[in-house]
């Protein structure tokens, strides 16, 4: 099963936080982006193309409807309005929400409404990038060469403004691929988002060092320091069983 990214558009921080925590405790979900509005939402879906956004409507600016009526056909997510206010629920059916969370909710609605959104998504996305579940290679194209990356070879990636560089061995290659895109494909294949910015190979992970404030400094076998942030920690508790 892969993660379903996931975007939450809400002006108030507390709204966005408590979402937030609801999906930290989920196998399943990657939130690619938190948004503040809907100018700045827009800007997200096309950047990370989520799977499923969480919309509120009341929102300075553009509000949740106008957002959904700006986002191009082939890139419409599904849609789950989050609202303290029941008198738009026919309004939010009529432009095809799929569900309706209405502030305060509990765990049990909100595991509800995810149960729902698994449902409408399909568990594999055709992208011709990505490395075929059993070829184990990742295709790279670099001055009219194709290069073969064996990804169990790479050790890191990190974003790198609208590509991806990946590290392999001494080398480094650039893809023109978003970093959610290439983390969702290489899920399969061991790899761990750890930051915003950063996705590593398990298997080439040798010592997690705590710094500050929830954070740990991952040391990889080729020498290599990243940082694994707070907001990324709970997916690797989860994939460990054991909180660090």
């Amino acid at each position: 099963m892969r993660l379903l990214r996931a975007i939450i558009v809400d002006d108030e921080p507390l709204a966005r936080e408590n979402l937030m925590l609801r999906m930290r405790e989920l196998i399943d979900c990657e939130v690619v982006a938190e948004c503040s509005g809907g100018l700045e939402s827009l800007q997200a879906i096309k950047e990370h193309r989520p799977d499923v956004l969480f919309l509120d409507i009341q929102m300075p600016g553009l509000d949740g409807f106008e957002v959904v009526d700006r986002i191009p056909a082939n890139r419409m997510p599904v849609i789950v309005f989050v609202t303290a206010y029941d008198q738009y629920a026919v309004e939010a059916f009529k432009v095809h929400a799929l569900d309706y969370l209405l502030k305060p909710f509990s765990a049990a609605r909100f595991n509800a409404v995810w149960a729902h959104v698994r449902e409408q998504v399909p568990d594999a996305r055709k992208d011709l990038n990505c490395p075929h579940p059993y070829s184990g290679r990742l295709m790279v194209k670099t001055g009219g060469r194709i290069t073969f990356l064996n990804v169990d070879h790479i050790n890191w990636v990190e974003a790198n403004g609208d590509y991806a560089k990946v590290h392999c061995g001494a080398r480094s290659f650039l893809l023109r691929r978003t970093l959610t895109d290439l983390a969702a494909c290489l899920a399969n294949k061991g790899f761990l988002r750890i930051s915003r910015s950063v996705i590593v190979n398990l298997e080439r992970v040798c010592e997690l060092a705590p710094v500050k404030r929830g954070e740990y400094q991952v040391e990889l076998r080729c020498g290599a320091r990243l940082k694994l942030t707070r907001s990324y920690r709970s997916q690797l508790e989860r994939l460990l069983g054991d909180p660090l």
